[in-house]
């Protein structure tokens, strides 16, 4: 059986994330195009349109591979990342990038957002979960269950640990994601 990639790349802002992935999305589905001129790979960008560094030149050329995009703007609602995913299926795409995961998780609309306006109407903060986990629930799913190959993309920060004596320590990068 012929599996699919489910890949994730972390860094920072300005770590090349996004040129990465177009590499690597390149290398699973060829930089040719289908038989019909359109490109076998598309990018849902929620990046404020950053993938567009690496669109089609005037002269008709293609920095690194060619590439449809879907522009994700706020609210970055899982609704919103599902429709893009499902038009990718419907596109007959070899690969898909997402470019990034973390606005569906802390950006505007995202699920902590959506978890913050629960929280704003009382009730336990933890069993308010129970709101907003279905929806992060399908988006794993999304990935998961993705029958193409999929590159996510997720930006980092600094991650602490607290040492024996209760101080903060920087233990490393962690994606801003659950």
């Amino acid at each position: 059986r012929q599996g699919k990639n489910l890949i994730l790349i972390t860094g920072i802002s300005g770590s090349g994330k996004s040129y990465t992935s177009l590499v690597m999305a390149a290398g699973m589905a060829g930089i040719e195009t289908r038989k019909d001129g359109t490109p076998k790979i598309l990018a849902i960008d929620s990046e404020n349109r950053s993938l567009a560094d690496y669109g089609q030149n005037a002269d008709g050329s293609w920095p690194v591979v060619p590439f449809d995009t879907i522009h994700l703007d706020p609210e970055y609602t899982v609704a919103k990342y599902l429709k893009a995913f499902k038009k990718t299926l419907d596109g007959g795409y070899e690969v898909v990038i997402i470019d990034s995961i973390t606005h569906a998780w802390a950006g505007q609309g995202g699920i902590l957002d959506q978890k913050g306006r629960v929280d704003a109407r009382g009730g336990n903060s933890f069993s308010n979960w129970r709101a907003v986990d279905p929806d992060f629930n399908r988006f794993k799913d999304m990935i998961l269950n993705s029958p193409i190959h999929l590159i996510a993309t997720a930006r980092s920060k600094a991650d602490y640990s607290v040492d024996d004596r209760g101080r903060p320590q920087k233990i490393g990068m962690a994606p801003i994601f659950r």
